[in-house]
């Protein structure tokens, strides 16, 4: 059968291992100006996207609807501080980082475990050629300083990581630990961040 113009199917896992889980963030920008209170650059497009999480089978087992992929230090993806930057990571043998129940890091990430991975060393991809490292997917900035809820919250500009919030960073840990006691065996794969 033949269908004229029909785009061939992208394969989203030729960079991750098989019978490993793994992850992919679908960048999009939204068409409307970030309202961020940072004292940062205004911007007209915000770097929005979306987190899908695939078992050992590649089927979608979970998802965040949203995150911000927007650094601090601008939109320049090869400088510290600055929007995440698209490629393939490999996601950490302990996957999760745990949380901290007060002081400055449970204000900047949240009081539930954030998701490690690295640039893989080598590829030839923005990630690697980046240089960049401690590139995280975490909550945080949604509480005040005695770590109630905060009015009306957003999703804040990191130093260069991936936000969600709070209630999407303890979901995700949730599944992952209900997924490793389940699946012992199966170990971490690769995030890979694309548009």
């Amino acid at each position: 059968m033949f269908e004229c113009q029909k785009e061939p199917k992208k394969e989203i896992f030729s960079s991750t291992e098989k019978g490993t889980w793994n992850v992919i963030i679908t960048e999009h920008y939204t068409g409307k100006m970030c309202t961020h209170i940072e004292k940062t650059p205004i911007r007209n497009n915000c770097r929005r996207g979306k987190i899908e999480v695939y078992d050992h089978n590649r089927k979608i087992v979970f998802t965040i609807s949203d995150c911000l992929l927007e650094g601090i230090a601008g939109e320049d993806r090869k400088v510290k501080d600055s929007d995440a930057p698209f490629g393939v990571y490999q996601i950490s043998a302990s996957p999760f980082i745990m949380g901290s129940a007060s002081g400055d890091k449970r204000t900047s990430y949240g009081p539930n475990p954030r998701l490690s991975f690295e640039p893989i060393s080598g590829n030839d991809d923005e990630a690697a050629k980046s240089g960049r490292s401690l590139i995280r997917i975490h909550g945080g900035r949604q509480e005040t300083k005695k770590f109630q809820p905060r009015p009306n919250p957003d999703l804040l500009r990191t130093h260069g990581c991936i936000r969600i919030w709070d209630a999407d960073a303890k979901r995700f840990y949730d599944w992952w630990s209900d997924y490793h006691k389940s699946n012992p065996d199966i170990k971490p794969g690769r995030l890979k961040i694309i548009k």
